[in-house]
């Protein structure tokens, strides 16, 4: 059974028997070109799917949040930068 748990700011749904946890998202995601003084940033995937690719900051809208919100998330997570 699916019990709520808090996972960050976000509730979530979590079976604990088979460790899964629901992660509804829509099929929207956000990218950023971010500009800087020596060009443009891309980051090189180190996870599946595509490891080893270059690519803009770039990640799903979570469930109840902006695009703009879920690109300025994104770029802190994958970079660190606000």
């Amino acid at each position: 059974p699916l019990q709520p748990i808090q996972d960050g700011d976000r509730p979530r749904l979590h079976c604990s028997h088979d460790d899964w946890t629901w992660y509804p998202s829509p099929a929207v995601a956000s990218t950023v070109v971010v500009e800087l003084p020596s060009g443009i940033l891309l980051l090189r995937r180190a996870i599946p799917p595509d490891i080893g690719i270059w690519h803009l900051p770039i990640g799903h809208v979570e469930y109840g949040e902006r695009p703009d919100e879920a690109a300025h998330r994104e770029v802190w997570e994958e970079t660190g930068l606000r």
